[in-house]
């Protein structure tokens, strides 16, 4: 489908132009306000499930525009730039596709290709294919980059990067942040791609870079850098101020005219957790820090309290070419200029400005001034009110392009630029480059760009102050010349090409091959203490970071690894022995074997252990390897029959650690008899030992079952058969295991429940049988049930109900149940809709969502 083929209807703006030429259509906005074209019919978010979008033309003048998939309550799905292509997740249950065009913007769209699929597919299989393809072995990674429509977002990263294809560096850029879906073009023959944070991580799981250079470091880029392997990569983070400087979160995001707020105790409580976080990174061989001021290096450090390793500080790019110095007349002292965002936050001191106007407008000069003042935002109205009625006061409500910055530069003489924090400096500084006397703030972080010396700083809230130095450069030209040459001379010392973009190419062209030192010890140890089988299959994408985290300690010589490749098709098993490898073959065992499922991975991996203690670890997670470390001096001195400890899902598509802890009630350290936890109300609540937290003494496992075989679900029969043998139990709250939530094929999936319901369902009964039969106590029998048999059970119909939808199957499974009375009647599996439909064999489970809320009319009456 091509929407330049299809009906539009303008929407929220009736001044657009939709006009149709041969094989395109051109759209013109010349308001002042954007506005919509709309392909007026509703999509089925139940029937698509991806789309991808193919936005093409030419931009004739202005912002361009941006397809739009929104959502019945107008809430954006997903954008798609011009020139530029994108995929899209469908998420909703409707949607709607539109064009927004922006304000005083004409395009000529030749191409509004949109094709859906009633799959989900891997935006990495089609747009992060060319970067996966490239040979570049450097990766640009920023929150923010310039698009048609918005060519200035991230503009200080783009100056950069043009600079570094100019003088031959290869690299490839992602955009990553939350946006809503994948994007890929090209700016300035720049090749970009936009993504989320699952995308980023996509790409960092299927390809190693050298040099990845990362601008504005933070805990979600960390969640990613955490997951994927980094043993060969140097990182380079670019700190330009709110990533290090967040004990001033109040100084930096407070509102205009109000008391300076106290940090919450939430707040404090993060900042805790960032301190902790840079602390660590910091502590990595391979990070290096490149700050752009000394201010914000050393408040960093002040604030946070550590010295940073491997840290250097390279000033933002002032471009002196675009804003080329030209000596000031002494008549353009009367004309005062400043560029402002007019946002609600009291840091960018425009109501100092404001002030200032206004203590000016009382002096007899003041009519052979004018002030242009640009810039626009949400509080412009307000901000602006005291002096928009004078007649020298211009006001222009709008943006200016690099190049426009330049040419007003030249029509004015004084730059304004109170600033209550290092706030907006870099627009400061080429105001400066292009031979302004800047007026501006006493502060630390201004000074270090500014000729102080000249007396051009004013303490930050003195207005009186602001307005006697713009005074003295009225009735001193000589003044007023010689503090703009001596502003040009200082910031080109520090901002221009040589002493910032050209160090960092240095810098970069510099980096030499990195490969991380491994923590473990090469001694051989034969008593190990811990034995980790890791069922493998296809997992080429995250074993050897996997490994790296288990082993990557100082206890590392005390673990044994057991890698049961699965019969798999990708090169996991090249990835295992280059583990080997790395590390030794007292460290790692391979096991080669046909496919026979999960439990078979187990099965086996069981004969092989020679550890104290086992645990299992799949393919595909990860470890905090300090915990681990920790864990193996705690199991060394243990006897307890089952050690269990804290686990974090590592949710992908979020791009969120979620820590669950599934044992408050437990003393740490404590030995407890298993059957006693196994009361309601005395102990288990959710889960007792599962593969994500359980840590079991060989004899308890070894000899004692056989999992199924070409299965999936087998864990929730591990879950019962591996506490068999189990007397004792004891806990330690060590968040070690990462639990990875995010691959397609996952068998939690939705898709994989439809795929493999059969095997579900046999679980279940395999469990059943374990429960009636076994040879176990009663309190552990109890257990069984309710821990492992009924969540099952109530998950069983979910999966029949919601996913398959299907009565056929419903009846079958109610059949097979109802020979187990206890369990078939429970009241948790009972409900009345469900034996509703038993009533009815099934018939009305297509229609339970109708039922319900018939049901529920008919309750609330």
């Amino acid at each position: 489908m091509n929407l330049i083929n299809k009906k539009l209807v303008k929407f929220k703006n009736n001044g657009i132009k939709i006009i149709r030429e041969k094989n395109a259509i051109r759209l013109i906005n010349n308001t002042d306000s954007h506005g919509f074209v709309v392909y007026p019919k509703l999509f089925s978010g139940k029937k698509i499930k991806s789309v991808f979008v193919k936005f093409n033309g030419q931009l004739i003048q202005g912002n361009g525009a941006i397809l739009q998939i929104l959502n019945t309550s107008r809430q954006i799905l997903s954008e798609t730039s011009f020139n530029s292509a994108s995929t899209y997740s469908v998420n909703s249950k409707n949607f709607l596709f539109t064009i927004k065009i922006n304000r005083n913007s004409e395009v000529l769209i030749t191409d509004a290709e949109i094709s859906t699929s009633n799959t989900s597919v891997d935006a990495f299989e089609d747009l992060f294919k060319n970067i996966i393809d490239s040979d570049n072995k450097i990766l640009i990674i920023t929150p923010s980059y310039p698009t048609e429509e918005n060519k200035y977002f991230g503009g200080f990263v783009h100056s950069r990067v043009k600079a570094y294809k100019q003088s031959g560096i290869k690299f490839d850029l992602v955009c990553a942040h939350e946006y809503p879906n994948t994007c890929t073009y090209n700016f300035e023959g720049v090749d970009v791609t936009r993504t989320n944070f699952y995308g980023l991580r996509q790409i960092l799981s299927k390809k190693k870079y050298k040099t990845i250079l990362l601008h504005f470091f933070d805990e979600k880029y960390a969640q990613i850098l955490d997951a994927c392997d980094m043993s060969e990569t140097n990182l380079y983070f670019w700190v330009h101020g709110p990533e290090t400087l967040y004990w001033d979160w109040a100084k930096m995001t407070d509102a205009y005219f109000t008391p300076e707020t106290k940090l919450s105790e939430l707040s404090v409580q993060t900042f805790k957790n960032n301190d902790k976080l840079i602390e660590r990174y910091n502590n990595y061989p391979n990070v290096h820090w490149v700050f752009v001021s000394e201010w914000i290096k050393n408040h960093s450090e002040k604030l946070i309290g550590l010295k940073f390793n491997n840290s250097v500080v390279i000033p933002n790019f002032v471009d002196e070419d675009n804003f080329d110095f030209v000596e000031k007349s002494p008549e353009l002292r009367k004309k005062v200029f400043f560029v402002r965002r007019f946002e609600n936050i009291s840091k960018y001191a425009i109501d100092i400005n404001v002030r200032t106007i206004l203590e000016l407008s009382r002096r007899d000069f003041f009519n052979e001034m004018e002030f242009n003042i640009y810039g626009t935002g949400d509080y412009y109205d307000t901000i602006i009110a005291p002096i928009k009625d004078f007649p020298n006061v211009k006001l222009h409500k709008k943006f200016l392009t690099h190049t426009d910055i330049s040419k007003v530069h030249k029509e004015n003489g004084i730059g304004l630029f109170a600033t209550r924090y290092d706030a907006q400096g870099v627009s400061m500084c080429e105001a400066a480059m292009s031979g302004l006397a800047i007026v501006s703030s006493q502060n630390d972080a201004i000074a270090e760009f500014l000729p102080y010396e000249k007396g051009i700083l004013c303490d930050t809230e003195d207005y009186i102050a602001y307005a006697d130095l713009i005074e003295k450069m009225y009735r001193d030209p000589d003044y007023f010349c010689e503090a703009a040459k001596a502003c040009h001379d200082k910031v080109y010392s520090k901002c221009c090409f040589n002493e910032t973009i050209q160090k960092e190419i240095d810098m970069i062209q510099s980096v030499s091959d990195y490969c991380a030192k491994t923590l473990c010890p090469d001694t051989k140890v034969d008593d190990k203490i811990l034995s980790i089988i890791i069922p493998s299959y296809n997992v080429s994408t995250y074993l050897f970071h996997g490994v790296y985290t288990m082993l990557e300690h100082k206890n590392g010589n005390k673990i044994e690894i057991i890698i049961v490749n699965d019969g798999s098709k990708d090169n996991t098993l090249e990835i295992a022995q280059k583990l080997k490898e790395r590390y030794s073959e007292n460290n790692i065992i391979i096991l080669d074997k046909p496919n026979g499922g999960h439990g078979s991975t187990i099965n086996e991996g069981l004969k092989l252990c020679n550890g104290k203690y086992i645990r299992i670890i799949d393919g595909d997670d990860w470890v905090n390897s300090e915990a681990m470390c920790e864990l193996i001096d705690i199991l060394s001195q243990e006897t307890a029959d089952i050690i269990v400890t804290d686990y974090s899902e590592d949710r992908a598509v979020e791009n969120i650690s979620i820590e669950r802890k599934q044992y408050p009630f437990m003393i740490p350290s404590k030995h407890y008899n298993f059957d006693d936890l196994c009361y309601e109300g005395y102990g288990f609540v959710q889960w007792g030992p599962i593969l994500a937290t359980a840590n079991f003494r060989k004899e308890v496992l070894k000899d004692c079952f056989k999992l199924t075989e070409k299965s999936f679900y087998i864990d929730m029969e591990f879950d019962a058969y591996s506490i068999i043998k189990a007397e004792t139990i004891a806990y330690y709250p060590l968040d070690i295991y990462r639990y990875f939530i995010g691959r397609v094929d996952q068998s939690i999936s939705e898709n994989s429940y439809k795929r493999n319901y059969a095997q579900h369902e046999n679980v279940i009964f395999n469990l059943i049988d374990f429960y009636y039969n076994s040879d176990v106590s009663a309190q552990k029998k109890s257990y069984i049930l309710n821990k492992l048999i009924l969540p099952m059970i109530v998950a069983n119909y979910v999966i029949l109900i919601q996913f398959l939808v299907s009565g056929k199957k419903y009846y079958s499974f109610e059949k097979r149940l109802s020979k187990y009375p206890e369990i078939y009647n429970n009241p948790l599996i009972a409900t009345r809709m469900k034996r509703l439909h038993r009533k009815t064999h099934g018939i009305f489970v297509k229609s339970e969502r109708l039922i319900k809320r018939i049901v529920n009319i008919i309750l609330k009456k």
